[in-house]
This record gives structure tokens, sequence and C-alpha cells, in this order.
């Protein structure tokens, strides 16, 4: 496999956003966002995206909180092209955040997820170190489990 990159696309380079909203649509159906909404999280420079030979293959938004005495960060989406899944993308793109985050000086990172899913149990808790922090009851439309959980950085 050629080489990853981590790459921020602008919010008005459509054809990269639309590979984004694709990766979306496969990995979350209809709650997918749209390329619309996507570039809204580009402008605000919370787009990070794996590039493999010029094709995104993975992508994660980061939502920043209001400034108050720590600075958190939320994890509101990370998703990799099917084709591409079991190959690394994934964890090469969530070093790379981090590792941002930690630079701009924030406290932790948190995100939801479904305990019952085992890669994301894989990737998130045993490679990354996030920790439950609270059971969220059940998701309202999907029906399954939620835990919050955050990574002190």
């Amino acid at each position: 496999m050629s080489e990853m990159r981590l790459i921020m696309p602008a919010p008005q380079d459509w054809a990269k956003l639309e590979q984004v909203e694709e990766i979306e649509q496969a990995a979350f159906g209809v709650d997918g966002l749209s390329v619309f909404n996507i570039s809204l999280f580009a402008r605000g420079d919370s787009l990070y995206c794996v590039s493999i030979d010029g094709r995104i293959v993975a992508e994660a938004i980061v939502l920043y909180a209001l400034p108050s005495e720590k600075l958190d960060a939320v994890l509101f989406s990370l998703a990799v092209h099917p084709d591409f899944s079991r190959r690394g993308c994934a964890t090469f793109l969530l070093n790379k955040v981090v590792e941002i985050l930690k630079d701009k000086g924030f406290a932790s990172l948190s995100l939801t997820m479904n305990p019952e899913n085992v890669a994301l149990k894989e990737l998130y808790i045993r490679k990354f170190g996030f920790e439950k922090k609270a059971d969220l009851g059940s998701h309202p439309v999907k029906k399954e489990t939620r835990h919050l959980v955050v990574k002190q950085l």
C-alpha cells in the first residue's frame, strides 16, 4: 500500500469533500453528513483526512469545546472507506489527531461508541487508552447501547 498522508481539505474542494461524504454514507448510512455540512467542518479546521495516492480513504471530524479551564475536544466522526478497512488507516488518523490536539494544548478527547463493536473497542480502548466515563443508555434511533469514553491527552 502507498504512503498515508494527513490532509485537511479546503472547504471548497468539492471533489475531496464528496469523497468524505461517500465514506460518511458508507459508515453511517442516513446519519452520514452531506457534502455541504462536511464543508462547514472543513471551514472550521475540524476535518482531518487520510489520503493515499490522492484519494481520501479515511476521515475524522473533531469538535472543539468552548474555552474553559481546560480545552476539551470531541471526536464527532471517524470512518474509513470499506475498501481500506483493517489496513491501519484509523490508527494512523487517530494518532495524528491526538498529536495535533496535544500540540494545541487540549486536555482530553472524548467520543461516544457502541461498546459491543469489537473493532471500536480494539481501536479506542485497547490501542489508544480511552476510558469509559458514562453509560449513555440506548441510541434513540439505532437502539444500541452507547458509552462515553475519554482519553486524557
